[in-house]
């Protein structure tokens, strides 16, 4: 009989120790900056974030407050930009082996653009030509106080007009430049970035991060190429 009592009162003080470390508090802070420690805590003061404490006045688990709008914006923006970083290093992972092949990828890029320029001036030169004999046969019929045929003159007017589209072709296609190397230096940064993480995998306990960096940046010499001058 003794013995049950003694397994009771034992079972008891178990359960009520266990109960005691049940308990929970909540320590928040109200509108006036006050830290205030309760078994509950009021819905208005939930929003700004509390933390739940043990009996033994430990801390448990802590709630972070809630964000506003402004900051569920930001969250959300830098969520989005982190998915296109994904999507665009996995882009660049099957396009280029390495960032020296984004450098190669922007002279190649570059000198096609070059060619295509070089190609419009020496257009631009012909029709010139074509403008000034024109031109010149008019001034000798106005000369001999004949009048000018309109024919003459509307190869004038065409070949002005069209020597103008081209220069205008000419100017965008310099700005193609200008916007290839501004994606294509992004593409390269985005590709070293893959390349470390890439070449990390394999030899991280082999390589330092600043050999990597020695090994594979590429100056973007390109970028201060002088344009070619077309020959005349």
């Amino acid at each position: 009989m003794k013995a049950q009592i003694v397994r009771i009162t034992i079972a008891c003080i178990l359960l009520m120790s266990q109960s005691a470390f049940a308990l929970e508090y909540y320590r928040y802070t109200d509108e006036n900056g006050n830290i205030s420690v309760d078994a509950s805590i009021p819905a208005e003061y939930v929003k700004n974030g509390y933390e739940v404490l043990n009996s033994m006045g430990l801390v448990v688990r802590q709630v972070a407050p809630e964000k506003t709008e402004e900051e569920k914006a930001i969250a959300l923006q830098k969520q989005k930009e982190e998915m296109e970083f994904e999507q665009l290093k996995n882009r660049l992972n099957r396009l280029y082996r390495s960032p020296t092949d984004v450098d190669r990828a922007m002279i190649a890029a570059e000198e096609r653009i070059r060619v295509s320029i070089s190609a419009q001036k020496r257009r631009i030169s012909r029709h010139q030509q074509l403008y000034d004999e024109a031109q010149a046969k008019a001034a000798t019929a106005q000369r001999n106080s004949k009048e000018v045929p309109q024919e003459l003159l509307d190869q004038m007017e065409e070949a002005l007009e069209y020597i103008h589209s081209l220069e205008l072709s000419i100017e965008e296609k310099k700005e193609d430049i200008l916007e290839k190397r501004i994606e294509l230096k992004r593409e390269r940064d985005v590709m070293f970035v893959v390349y470390r993480e890439r070449y990390y995998e394999k030899f991280e306990d082999t390589i330092t991060g600043e050999e990597i960096d020695q090994l594979y940046y590429v100056p973007p010499e390109y970028e201060q190429r002088p344009e070619k001058k077309s020959e005349q």
